[in-house]
């Protein structure tokens, strides 16, 4: 028998009663111990994941430490550790370990930088993912997956230009994927790239998977749809129904489409298909419905709209119809909430949201007929207009007299014909043709906001330049970007542009919550409170719920606790995500002596709903928040914690996008929560076993000291 077969047998032997003891718990068993005692990094990271597993936090952590000391330099020890550290919520050293050993081969910075992908996307550390994808492009700038991916994410995080980048460039490395050609078709569509759009688009339904023709024509004729390539888009619909002809889904597309060319008859036959295959199914009551507007029997309208709405509440066209319906019938309040129901729900730009509620204030308030309105309350729908009843839209963008622009507004209304959906048409010279027109002033200036999550600010920032000067006298521009650069760090940049926004347009109302941040990163929490209340005042008195988490952090920082608790309830009620009100609840809890409140809301912080914030903030301050089961920290450290969390966050209270800074300069962002997706640690008793299996195959192979 010759060396290597005997020490595979070997191996392979204290490899089986190591795992014994470590599937039986028995941790620090003798035979745990003797096994341990060789100098061998393997063992003890084995250890180290059946701990994690268990909950021991800290003793994993430990058997780290002790396995990196003898084993680095070796490709599976560094990996392994980098697993094993994130799983115990030591999210930094895990990903300063993962690019440790990216470092020692081209496959083991393959594996790590896909792990850094996986385990920073998790948390909400969006710029890690993108440096990420960034380094295994160059280190392997040949293979089209990592594009791939970077398409994924740029998709994710609505830039569209950047994933049409790499899409394109996956496709020239990989020029048959038909996947990608569908990706780019769509991006295309997106920046209103028809010609490209319709090109990639018959590239992508010229190699269809066998067994994928469905999926690919109902996508398909989405992507037709936003091309303006509507005879494209109808094949690939009848093509669906001779596919799947139980499906009411399709005919409901066919029907949207026969009622956007004006066709009513045509769209009444496929809704009526639909019903016939399924009489609950929620989009074609609500198709059945928007025809009855369109054919003016609102009572009739109302009732089959509420229908639709209570089988699916999210049904966003069936409010939006009904909106309509009620306008039509001067029930302006129940439009109103109709409205607001529908643009929630949308998942894209909802002009006609914009138009209706225009309508609705011009008749619900009998403005007189020459009363002149300022350009913000048109913003939004002003190039819209300009396309679909131009004559019109300059008359009364010149006049801005009300009269005028309910004219042009009812006319946009009626060259929509049947569609109040995202992708909106209308019919020029006899075709049914998709708006050019794809977003407003609001949208695009948020959309260029809340690229900041997969975007450097720099790029971010560099886009509201010619928004500016594309929408002179709004104030919305300059109150996103003042928010911006909040969020950047430009605290005077920042106040310059929201004293801005507040001088083009006086009652914006959050340029007054955006300046109070200055007096909170400032330490003039009495400037908060005065500039919120001025704020107030501003709006007639009415004040929107994210006031709370300001009002609420000056009053706690003023010694207020009585008042400050109730406020930062209600931020809380009011936003759940806002991790900041999270965090200034606890503390006033704390502050109070209320720590049977504190305990559950630090415990849903580290654990939930802010683990990665809180991990660096844990790691700034060289302090351990997370241990072995049944360990907790001290409540001073905790307290300081919350504190240092605060700090990292800078001038950032948002719901929405929560930024902060680490001490190194890294921005990165606490995800929302409740998670919309997979939690930080959802799949980790899967990765753990993964890691496990590569250690158990690195033991095989092994051939250091003996072990027993």
């Amino acid at each position: 028998m010759n060396t290597n077969t005997m020490m595979r047998r070997r191996n392979i032997r204290v490899t089986e009663q190591l795992l014994g003891e470590l599937d039986a718990k028995r941790y620090d068993s003798a035979l745990t111990q003797r096994i341990l005692a060789a100098p061998s990094a393997l063992p003890r990271l084995l250890r180290a994941c059946y701990l994690a597993q268990d909950h021991q936090y800290g003793s994993a952590r430990a058997d780290v430490d002790q396995a990196l000391e003898v084993g680095r330099g070796n490709p599976v020890v560094e990996l392994v550790a980098a697993m094993v550290l994130y799983a115990t919520r030591d999210y930094q050293r895990a990903l300063n370990q993962f690019e440790s050993a990216a470092k020692l081969s081209p496959n083991a910075a393959h594996r790590a930088y896909q792990q850094i992908i996986g385990a920073a996307g998790s948390l909400g550390w969006e710029h890690d993912v993108r440096r990420a994808l960034e380094a295994g492009i160059a280190a392997e700038p040949e293979d089209p997956t990592w594009h791939a991916q970077a398409v994924r994410f740029f998709v994710r995080g609505r830039y569209w230009q950047k994933a049409l980048e790499h899409a394109l460039r996956a496709l020239e490395l990989a020029p048959e994927a038909s996947r990608m050609w569908m990706e780019a078709a769509g991006l295309h569509a997106q920046l209103d790239q028809r010609e490209p759009a319709a090109a990639a688009l018959a590239r992508a339904l010229a190699n269809i998977p066998a067994d994928q023709e469905l999926a690919y024509r109902i996508e398909g004729a989405r992507v037709a749809i936003d091309a303006s390539d509507f005879e494209t888009a109808l094949a690939c619909l009848n093509r669906a129904i001779e596919l799947d002809p139980q499906d009411p889904e399709h005919h409901v597309k066919l029907a949207e489409l026969r009622s956007w060319q004006g066709d009513d008859a045509q769209a009444l036959a496929h809704t009526e298909q639909a019903l016939a295959l399924d009489r609950e199914y929620a989009p074609a009551v609500r198709m059945q419905g928007a025809l009855q507007v369109l054919a003016k029997r609102y009572d009739e309208a109302i009732a089959t709209l509420r229908r639709a709405v209570e089988l699916d509440p999210k049904e966003y066209q069936a409010h939006v119809w009904l909106s309509e319906a009620y306008l039509r019938t001067q029930r302006y309040d129940e439009a109103h909430a109709q409205l607001h129901n529908g643009t929630m729900n949308a998942g894209g730009f909802l002009f006609v949201a914009w138009l209706l509620r225009y309508l609705i204030v011009s008749y619900d308030e009998q403005t007189p007929p020459d009363a002149i309105i300022p350009a913000r309350r048109t913003e939004e729908f002003d190039d819209v207009i300009r396309e679909l009843c131009p004559a019109l839209a300059e008359q009364c963008l010149s006049s801005r007299k009300d009269a005028d622009i309910v004219a042009a507004v009812e006319a946009a209304m009626t060259a929509l014909r049947g569609n109040r959906g995202i992708y909106a048409t209308h019919v020029v010279n006899g075709e049914l043709t998709r708006l050019h027109a794809r977003t407003g002033c609001r949208h695009e200036s948020r959309w260029v906001l809340q690229l900041l999550r997969v975007a450097p600010g720099d790029e971010c920032m560099a886009l509201y330049d010619p928004l500016v000067e594309k929408y002179p006298g709004s104030s919305l521009t300059y109150c996103h970007r003042g928010e911006l650069k909040l969020w950047l760090g430009d605290y005077e940049g920042g106040k310059a542009d929201l004293e801005r926004a507040i001088a083009e347009v006086s009652g914006t109302r959050w340029a007054y919550i955006g300046l109070s941040t200055l007096g909170l990163v400032n330490g003039d929490y009495q400037y908060t409170l005065d500039i919120n209340a001025k704020g107030i005042r501003v709006m007639n008195g009415t004040e929107g719920p994210a006031v709370y988490v300001y009002r609420g952090e000056a009053k706690r920082k003023l010694g207020m606790l009585d008042e400050a608790i109730p406020e930062l309830e209600k931020s809380v009620q009011w936003h759940p995500a806002r991790a900041s009100g999270t965090i200034n609840l606890a503390l006033a809890y704390h502050a109070k002596g209320m720590l049977e409140s504190f305990e559950p809301l630090w415990r849903r912080l580290r654990d939930e709903q802010a683990s990665g914030l809180l991990s660096d903030a844990a790691y700034e301050l060289d302090v351990t928040i997370v241990g072995d089961a049944g360990w907790e920290p001290a409540t001073e450290v905790k307290v300081a914690v919350l504190e240092h969390a605060l700090k990292m966050m800078g001038g950032n209270r948002s719901s929405g996008l929560l930024s902060y800074w680490t001490r190194d300069h890294k921005m990165r962002f606490v995800q929302l929560w409740p998670h919309s997706g997979h939690g930080p640690h959802e799949r980790e008793h899967e990765h753990l076993e993964q890691a496990k299996r590569m250690l158990l195959k690195a033991l095989a192979h092994y051939k250091g000291p003996r072990a027993v």
